[in-house]
């Protein structure tokens, strides 16, 4: 199959999927991304807006969202339609990546297959993920490190330079990895200062989120060490265990450059989360994925048609049974990386009903993330009323708290406190989803609300 007609069908298929996609709403971090792109929406295109950058992301993607908002409506459906050229980007990127190992295109095929199989990349595209674009971007650039393309390699290291902090990380692993394919000198390392001369106005810009940001503080040893377990396990999870396996198993039938690459973004990770306290995601670890699915495929293809099937079979049903690992509460479950998130939607929207039924203000109630976003936020609606944020306030303070799995900032004291001493009052449950309404036990003035 052509890659024309691959990308005509991917598109024609996400945009009718689109059409379903509409009564998702942004999630997560995602969130932000609204807020930024709606604030551009009121305040017009300018400079001005560069107030708005936070430690976590650039604008790039937010004017590029307040663009298509203001062309095309703002609008769920074509906040979803707009990813449509980033999915569009990595596919085409992700075959030109294979053909430049020689799979033919039955294995393409599968690697494609494979790619919607695992949760996380999924998952990020039905929900608005401008992780996405990231994916995209690096596969763009690592595509011009094989054609020996600095032009190209340059441009597409500017916008990962522009685009997030995360981008920025991303480019001493193109610049090094570069070096090594394609034997540069060092006197050619010059042509990389357009994308570090932007890396260091990006980081200028976003100075005071960064200094700001308190999840990212320096660790001991101790956790540096538990980082590196919990990021070990976040590229396992969610079914890919089988997929490292095979390429533990099958290690010495990848190429030499793979095999590099994937030791340079593996050191990356180690070296740039690690040390850190913030969270660490699924959906960092996507590119890595991408490039264990090429490497497996190269693996395989000498096998015997048997043994590739088992093996393919095998990973393919752990990647579907991904969207169904669940946690306890306390080790967290990245609800943005499987598709076990899409129960929560619906569960939210029928919580906002019965509080409205109830005439229960959301000013009364204390929450945690994500349930913090207001509804502008997430549907691009009018309406602001949010909770009260658990980490800014006392719980004690408030008549009602509303707990969700899907939260995973309540500390287990918190939480055995509010299920112990709390009137449960409303449960919610929607597949693997559950929301819960306590009444405050010492706040007598709602006693009789309900």
């Amino acid at each position: 199959m052509k890659t024309k007609i691959i990308l005509l069908i991917v598109g024609f298929v996400y945009f009718l999927a689109c059409f379903w996609l509409e009564k998702i709403p942004f999630f997560w971090d995602y969130t932000t991304l609204s807020e930024t792109a709606q604030k551009i929406n009121l305040q017009g295109f300018g400079l001005q807006n560069l107030s708005l950058v936070d430690s976590r992301q650039m604008l790039l993607y937010g004017y590029y969202l307040s663009a298509c908002w203001t062309v095309f409506g703002k609008t769920l459906f074509v906040s979803h339609l707009v990813v449509l050229p980033f999915i569009l980007g990595l596919t085409y990127e992700f075959i030109k990546l294979s053909e430049f190992f020689n799979l033919n295109k039955l294995y393409i095929f599968i690697g494609l297959l494979l790619l919607v199989a695992d949760p996380t990349i999924s998952t990020q595209i039905i929900l608005m993920g401008f992780d996405i674009t990231l994916v995209y971007l690096f596969l763009a650039a690592l595509n011009s490190i094989f054609q020996n393309n600095v032009k190209m390699l340059i441009f597409y290291m500017s916008i990962l330079a522009l685009f997030s902090m995360r981008g920025i990380m991303l480019l001493p692993v193109l610049v090094l990895f570069n070096l090594y394919f394609n034997k540069y000198n060092l006197k050619l390392l010059t042509f990389f200062s357009i994308p570090l001369f932007l890396s260091l106005i990006h980081l200028y810009i976003a100075k005071s989120g960064i200094a700001e940001d308190s999840s990212r503080q320096i660790v001991s040893l101790e956790q540096f060490f538990r980082n590196c377990i919990y990021i070990f396990w976040k590229i396992c999870d969610f079914g890919r265990i089988f997929l490292l396996i095979s390429i533990v198993i099958l290690y010495k039938s990848i190429p030499k450059s793979l095999k590099v690459l994937l030791l340079l973004l593996f050191v990356f990770f180690i070296f740039t989360m690690a040390p850190f306290s913030n969270p660490i995601g699924h959906r960092y670890f996507m590119i890595l994925t991408v490039i264990m699915i090429i490497a497996l495929l190269i693996s395989i293809e000498k096998l015997y048609f048997n043994r590739q099937v088992a093996i393919l079979g095998i990973i393919v049903c752990f990647l579907i049974s991904g969207n169904f690992w669940l946690y306890h509460v306390k080790y967290g479950n990245g609800w943005d990386g499987s598709l076990k998130v899409l129960s929560y939607f619906e569960t939210k929207d029928k919580l906002d009903l019965w509080l409205k039924e109830k005439k229960i203000e959301k000013k009364n109630i204390i929450s945690g993330f994500p349930l913090l976003a207001n509804n502008m936020k997430t549907n691009l609606s009018e309406n602001t009323d949010e909770f009260a944020d658990r980490r800014t306030d006392t719980i004690e303070n408030y008549k009602y708290v509303v707990y969700s799995n899907v939260c995973n900032e309540f500390t287990q004291q918190e939480l055995n406190s509010i299920k112990q001493n709390w009137k449960l009052i409303k449960s919610f449950q929607n597949g693997q989803v559950e929301i819960s309404v306590y009444q405050n036990p010492n706040n007598t003035l709602f006693q009789n609300s309900l």
